[in-house]
């Protein structure tokens, strides 16, 4: 599988994820803030 000719970066996760599991929403916009998305996506 590529895009525009390049491979995607796959790592394996080995960790329990528990579901269900909820972020208020005060508690995401600070995430929001730190989180930087690729410029080059559409």
């Amino acid at each position: 599988m590529t895009w525009k000719g390049k491979n995607p970066c796959v790592r394996l996760v080995e960790e329990i994820y528990e579901t269900g599991k909820k972020v208020e929403k005060k508690v995401m916009e600070e995430y929001e803030k730190m989180i930087d998305g690729a410029n080059y996506l559409p």
